[in-house]
């Protein structure tokens, strides 16, 4: 029966096994490891590679033998790749030797026998390559997808909605790859069930075992599996498969065909990102040291392969190692030389609208690993968002199945360096219409930045200020240390001190001194100027202000002082606001009998004085430190259990 109706995964970091050792006909490469005891046996099949992905932050890649008629057997010890360093994909047919027990087969020696490479779009842009999938919702015994999901909502988030798998893949993809909603041709999309299969969710985790049942009851319902690239499992939610852990699974790569385990399908991009595993993506990860440690597998969230749950399209390196940017020759340049480079928004659609250059490609030190540089904007259905839209996305990536690793997400006037490379990208524009983006390989000098704080300060004839400041050598790292002068440029009347005259600093290094300013004027608002330059000229002078206001004259007196009795003898006193022509009020000084009791913002406090009578004034304080004249006072009288409600006005005494 078909039918026409998934929350994202949680996904951590793989435990990839290590220790196998090659042998290959096909890369004329052979090592093994010392035989084991017992008796080993040679097999021969496909390879499956399975990404699993666990509940509680792990994630591992499993790697299973199909044999013609067999069930699949998972290949332990097992080295994720091949003896050319590209990773195994599902569809690789091997022959491995090893002991074979109950557990599986401790590999010792592989020959590869042929690869299959991941899917890859068709290149005439005119045609949209429609991937092909079929989505199976899964019964157990004891707990049912059908219960959990409608085919409906399968249906919207797959095809349908604004937000859907195919809408953003198509958007990466530039129109040129997309999922059919109805392969079949018979007028409705390809979910199918759903199927009852004879296994307990509460029992074994047998993931194997549960797609051949329902591929089994699929095929006897007349469903022709042949005509699919993709079998997506719709399985009963995570919580209820308790021996599983995982809320989804996905071959990297496909053979004749692909599987994906979905166990938490309320949301669309779970399926888009086991889809992604399909074509042979990895994750989008994070190493912001760029040291080759990743720090975060999927805290990358600016695009599909990362654990975000928002619909954001695919990032640089995914989009180019799937070919999608071939059929536009301006859209990728490869870069290794030093210049200035526009980048358009990734989010353009480039088969719709007419753009320059959307990633630029520059080589690591690394032999086959690239830098890709991205420009992310908040455009359309998948638009980037914070902290990536308007910024510059620098991700590092071999290739293949590998995670990409998001190295350095920057705004105008940031950089990224890579010292072993000799590398300085130095963002100059971001935010609008295209950023711009400058490379640079030797020594590029460039003006270095001085930051001062505070903008803006006040004081009295004679106070001494202290500003701080920090210079930034802006030089790319190809340069040598540079020296630069500090000077100050003060108006009369004003004094302005560096603590330092000049300072050495290395590209991209920075470092602190002091302006110390006092006045002896007349009252108003004085510029400072503090610059830095060098001697030789080599750098264009940086420079920047303060400003001091000086301010002599007292506020006006606060006015109006009344007040009333609440319970338990509290007292409210409030006054109307003093003004203060030059540097404003900055707080209002509460005296009772002539003993200050509060300093407030505002004009308004609370005091429980105990009985008595009680004189209360208030003194305006500007932001230079001046004070005004105490108001009238206030007699207040409270009673030894608690006045009545009242109020009364200042008078003069």
């Amino acid at each position: 029966m078909k039918i026409a109706g998934f929350s994202s995964v949680v996904r951590r970091r793989f435990n990839m096994p290590l220790g196998i050792v090659f042998s290959s006909l096909m890369f004329g490469f052979s090592v093994s490891l010392p035989s084991m005891a017992s008796a080993q046996e040679v097999l021969e099949g496909e390879l499956d590679v399975l990404h699993i992905d666990f509940v509680d932050g792990h994630e591992e890649t499993r790697f299973y033998l199909k044999e013609t008629g067999k069930k699949p057997r998972r290949l332990n010890h097992f080295q994720a790749n091949r003896p050319n360093g590209k990773p195994f994909q599902s569809g690789d047919k091997i022959r491995v030797s090893g002991n074979t027990d109950d557990q599986g087969v401790q590999v010792e020696t592989v020959t590869v026998i042929s690869t299959t490479e991941s899917v890859q779009p068709a290149q005439d842009q005119a045609a949209l390559n429609a991937r092909k999938a079929v989505i199976m919702m899964v019964d157990m015994k004891d707990v049912r997808a059908s219960d959990q999901y409608t085919p409906t909502q399968i249906a919207g988030e797959m095809f349908y909605n604004s937000h859907s798998v195919d809408g953003v893949y198509q958007a990466s993809s530039y129109n040129q790859i997309g999922f059919l909603d109805d392969t079949n041709g018979d007028g409705q999309p390809d979910i199918y069930g759903p199927f009852s299969i004879g296994y307990d969710a509460a029992g074994t985790c047998d993931y194997y075992a549960w797609a051949q049942a329902t591929e089994a009851a699929a095929s006897a319902a007349g469903v022709d599996l042949s005509l699919y690239q993709h079998r997506v499992f719709v399985l009963p939610r995570y919580n209820n498969l308790a021996q599983c852990g995982w809320a989804g699974i996905a071959n990297i790569g496909c053979g004749l065909y692909c599987r994906a385990w979905v166990a938490e399908a309320e949301s669309g991009m779970v399926y888009a990102h086991e889809l992604g595993h399909n074509l042979g993506m990895g994750h989008s990860s994070t190493d912001p040291e760029n040291d080759g440690v990743i720090n975060s597998t999927y805290g990358d969230y600016s695009g599909i392969m990362g654990s975000n749950r928002a619909w954001r399209q695919m990032n640089a390196p995914h989009r180019v190692g799937l070919g999608y940017l071939n059929a536009y020759t301006n859209s990728l340049i490869d870069v290794t030389s030093g210049g200035i480079y526009d980048l358009y928004p990734l989010e353009t659609n480039a088969a719709t609208e007419a753009v320059g250059t959307q990633i630029i490609r520059i080589p690591t030190s690394n032999s086959g690993e690239y830098y890709y540089v991205s420009y992310r904007k908040a455009l359309g259905n998948y638009g980037a968002a914070a902290p990536y839209v308007d910024r510059i996305s620098v991700h590092r990536y071999q290739g293949g199945s590998i995670p990409t690793a998001l190295v350095a997400n920057l705004g105008a006037g940031e950089r990224f360096e890579d010292a072993v490379s000799g590398l300085t990208l130095i963002v100059l524009q971001s935010g609008g219409t295209l950023a711009q983006v400058q490379v640079a390989y030797d020594c590029v000098a460039i003006a270095p930045t001085l930051a001062l704080s505070p903008t803006l300060q006040y004081a009295r004839s004679g106070d001494v200020l202290n500003y701080t400041a920090t210079l930034t050598n802006n030089d790319s790292a190809g340069c040598a240390s540079s020296s630069f002068t500090l000077g100050t440029q003060s108006p009369s009347g004003v004094s302005a001190v560096l603590s330092k005259a000049n300072l050495d600093l290395a590209p991209a290094a920075n470092a602190p001194f002091s302006l110390q300013v006092s006045g002896q004027g007349a009252d108003g608002r004085y510029d400072i100027a503090v610059s830095a330059g060098d001697s030789t000229g080599a750098h264009a002078s940086a420079s920047s202000s303060v400003q001091l206001i000086l301010d002599n004259q007292a506020p006006s007196v606060p006015t109006n002082l009344s007040y009333s009795v609440q319970r338990k003898n509290r007292i409210y006193l409030s006054w109307d606001v003093a003004t203060d022509a030059l540097s404003g009020v900055s707080a209002y000084q509460v005296y009772r009998d002539g003993a200050l009791i509060y300093t407030s913002s505002v004009n308004l406090v609370q005091d429980q004085p105990g009985s008595g009578t009680h004189l209360y004034e208030v003194v305006a304080i500007d932001k230079a430190g001046n004070a005004s004249n105490p108001s009238s006072a206030l007699s207040v009288t409270v009673g030894s259990t608690g006045g009545k409600t009242g109020g009364g006005k200042g008078k003069n005494r």
